[in-house]
């Protein structure tokens, strides 16, 4: 599935002037007709009338899986349609993002040949965003999953929204002296998927770790916040904030200096 470190590392292989596309199938599950088995599961009574969902629905398990061998599948016709190499190609469940060398034309040779395909079996896609993050065409500035690519500089930073929501968690868990489980896997997911860009960050969540398996998978508990855990987190946050900053995608390894003065804004 498609990481921000996919598309970085995919961005240093392609060097400078890269060209990157993201394409979004709008819709997602309902653009994908139920079994006609299933429909009487998908039924339901409002108002005097029945109702019967015709499309794969949200919620639903089987959903995902009949959604995802559709979408790989228009992938990989498109990757032999055009004849661009795979590596260049990544995809989450409804986005296909792709990047390429400068002047190779193959970002562009594989968007075409997406875009024609579903065209030609009546896939929907979203409209380009602007702003270059939820699709866009053959960019060199993009916003994926909340981090910020430009490859005329190969540099990276972390959206200023991203960023809110790391500090914000981090606040929490510092401030709040005890903390459930549902919190606890949030706040790991969120500092799990921001860690990407900076791997070193590892380093720092084995208190994290330990925190999460306290609490034995018991979601109707509270357990105090250890004194351990919130000092790395006030890394986290640290590192997080100097994020917003722009960084050489090939320095994404260590590109945080840890300076006290940046660690005391969150002691």
């Amino acid at each position: 599935m498609l990481s921000p470190k996919q598309l970085g590392q995919s961005l240093i292989q392609a060097g400078k002037g890269a060209v990157m596309s993201k394409l979004d199938l709008k819709d997602t599950y309902k653009q994908i007709p139920a079994k006609i088995k299933d429909l009487r599961l998908q039924g339901i009574y409002w108002g005097r009338a029945y109702f019967v969902e015709t499309q794969q629905i949200f919620g639903s398990s089987p959903s995902i899986d009949n959604f995802d061998v559709v979408a790989k599948t228009i992938q990989d016709v498109a990757i032999s349609r055009c004849g661009t190499n795979r590596k260049w190609v990544h995809r989450t469940l409804d986005d296909t993002a792709m990047a390429s060398p400068k002047h190779s034309g193959a970002c562009e040779k594989f968007t075409a040949a997406y875009t024609s395909l579903c065209n030609s079996i009546k896939i929907r896609l979203a409209k380009d965003c602007p702003k270059n993050k939820k699709a866009f065409r053959n960019q060199m500035h993009s916003t994926v999953l909340g981090i910020k690519f430009s490859t005329d500089t190969l540099d990276w930073s972390i959206s200023q929204d991203k960023a809110a929501k790391v500090i914000a968690d981090v606040h929490l868990a510092a401030s709040a002296g005890h903390l459930d489980l549902k919190q606890v896997e949030e706040l790991h997911s969120r500092l799990d998927n921001f860690g990407q860009m900076a791997p070193f960050l590892q380093a720092f969540k084995r208190p994290l770790n330990d925190y999460l398996a306290s609490f034995e998978d018991n979601y109707d508990i509270l357990l105090p916040v250890p004194k351990e855990l919130i000092e790395d987190l006030r890394v986290w946050a640290a590192v997080a904030t100097s994020a917003m900053q722009w960084q050489p995608i090939e320095q994404q390894q260590a590109f945080f200096l840890f300076n006290r003065p940046n660690l005391a804004k969150f002691s």
